[in-house]
């Protein structure tokens, strides 16, 4: 069990590390910029939404 958590942690650790490697050998294209502006903003919301939404949500099980 301890294995396989260790396998899922390396997983996003490599991806982080060959995203940071490649981003520093390549220069991203205006459109690849506009992509991953467009979706951190979207976490932004998402995040604000589930903020808001999530707490009534916990007092209204409670309540039931």
């Amino acid at each position: 069990m301890v294995a396989s958590a260790w396998v899922y942690t390396l997983i996003p650790a490599t991806a982080a590390i060959a995203g940071a490697a490649v981003a520093v050998n390549t220069r991203p294209g205006p459109n690849l910029v506009s992509a991953i502006q467009h979706f951190a903003a979207a976490g932004v919301v998402f995040a604000a939404a589930a903020g808001e939404i999530l707490p009534d949500m916990r007092f209204s099980v409670r309540n039931c």
